[in-house]
């Protein structure tokens, strides 16, 4: 899921910005493999409790999820195109990274 190329930037900036040094034992690759694998773990459990809380909130209309996404669109307008109603058509802004 995640872009290794950007898990391995990231990486990189973190480790200069930072006094921590990879010991020569380690792989880079394996390293950037094994944090990406932890992080998406992480990711999808962190959705899972996102889910439950964000339709904890809904009521039998949906009206919740409707002014939820009303809310959105009016604070984050770059994320959503002209047609919403395809989910496909809804992207990230260019500067997102996913």
């Amino acid at each position: 899921m995640l872009d290794r190329l950007v898990v391995e930037d990231f990486l990189d900036a973190e480790f200069d910005d930072s006094s921590i040094e990879i010991p020569d034992n380690i792989n880079k690759a394996e390293l950037v493999e094994t944090f990406a694998l932890y992080v998406e773990n992480d990711l999808y459990e962190w959705l899972k409790d996102n889910f439950s809380s964000f339709f904890d909130h809904i009521d039998s209309d949906w009206s919740w999820v409707e002014d939820t996404i009303a809310r959105y669109k009016r604070e984050e307008p770059t994320h959503f195109v002209a047609n919403s109603n395809n989910p496909s058509q809804v992207r990230p802004s260019d500067g997102d990274t996913q």
